[in-house]
């Protein structure tokens, strides 16, 4: 985990990267269509509602590999095609949303670098975020392995 300068209140972050063997046109997809997304993130095809553009919006019922179903929510205040999601995510009794940048960095060889920021509120919001972003980065690995 790599700690960074945060805002004010907001002291707890990590940052995790990845290359994955596949261009990234491919990895960016698996971040931005509704298929793909719902099987690395683990949505409910059927509640999916995602679009991954400069003020688009998401919600879905993710489920968790325990079996948990747990709504999700928010928008993206940022989208630069190839290059940069940012997420903004509804936090249930939160002022504000939590951040998560993801950037994606196309390493000129069919493979792809993806690192993804986030700064939360708390240590333990922070560890369940970065336990979540593994699992993700994990997923979406195993996925391209077989798209």
């Amino acid at each position: 985990m790599t700690e960074t300068t945060t805002p004010q209140g907001r002291e707890h972050s990590y940052t995790l990267t990845r290359v994955y063997d596949a261009p990234v046109e491919k990895v960016w997809e698996v971040w931005s269509t509704p298929e793909p997304f719902s099987a690395v993130f683990g949505a409910r095809r059927e509640t999916l509602e995602l679009d991954v553009r400069p003020g688009g919006s998401f919600s879905a019922e993710i489920v968790t590999p325990t079996g948990e179903v747990h709504p999700i929510s928010g928008t993206f205040p940022v989208v630069e095609e190839h290059r940069r999601i940012v997420t903004a995510t509804s936090v249930p009794m939160a002022e504000e949303p939590e951040l998560m940048y993801e950037d994606f960095r196309d390493l000129g060889d069919g493979r792809t670098e993806l690192t993804i920021h986030q700064t939360c509120a708390s240590a333990e919001a922070c560890e369940m975020s970065r336990m979540g972003s593994e699992f993700l980065m994990q997923s979406c690995a195993d996925y391209l392995a077989t798209a």
